[in-house]
């Protein structure tokens, strides 16, 4: 009988052993599902946007690049007016601006969303234009200002090249890329409405 009891101990303090083994390796093993596998490729590094429009070379391939960056806005551009710009500053000629679809002025307000990427082209009077002194232009002649067509159309234009004798009040041509409408305050108060545009003064008259 007394050997019947240690047989009996025996077995049951082998179960208990058994048990906790069990138990360790389900709890190794859920460690290991839970924890994430080091990943072996190498982290690819991101390019900058400058340093992916360098790569572009067609004004229609920079269109689609900007475009998801392009918006309407409020006394400041959008960032896809301005990376438009910088691709510009190096890139930009007046007939592949002409090669793109055109919209008219009205069109483009009624529906900016869908006018973003086509082009424009008017004859007005310089109201306002200055050179950037942004560091992002790298030196490359980049200007700004408004220009109104017949009918009191207002364009908001950032200009890249060269603009002659160009001055407050002059009639010019522009012509340029739609990236939105762009509103700013009136210096007796209120908003004007515009269209942002990105392109070149193609003639004037001082």
């Amino acid at each position: 009988m007394k050997n019947l009891l240690n047989v009996v101990c025996m077995l049951v303090v082998f179960a208990s052993l058994l048990a906790c083994k069990s138990k360790d390796h389900e709890a190794a093993v859920v460690r290991a599902e839970s924890t994430p596998a080091a990943s072996s490729a190498p982290e690819v590094k991101r390019k900058t946007h400058g340093e992916a429009l360098a790569e572009i070379e067609s004004l229609v391939g920079a269109i689609e690049y900007v475009k998801p960056h392009c918006e309407d806005t409020a006394d400041e551009h959008s960032t896809g007016t301005l990376l438009l710009t910088l691709w510009g500053k190096d890139k930009l000629r007046a007939k592949d601006i002409k090669a793109l679809p055109e919209v008219s002025y009205a069109a483009a307000m009624k529906d900016s969303e869908e006018a973003r990427g086509k082009h424009l082209c008017g004859t007005g009077k310089v109201l306002q234009i200055s050179k950037s002194a942004s560091p992002v232009w790298e030196g490359k002649k980049v200007w700004e200002g408004l220009l109104i067509l017949p009918g009191m159309r207002i364009v908001k234009y950032i200009a890249v090249g060269e603009t002659g004798a160009i001055v407050e009040d002059s009639t010019a041509t522009f012509c340029g890329v739609v990236t939105g409408k762009y509103q700013y305050q009136k210096a007796g108060g209120g908003f004007a409405h515009s269209l942002a545009l990105v392109g070149i003064f193609t003639s004037y008259q001082p």
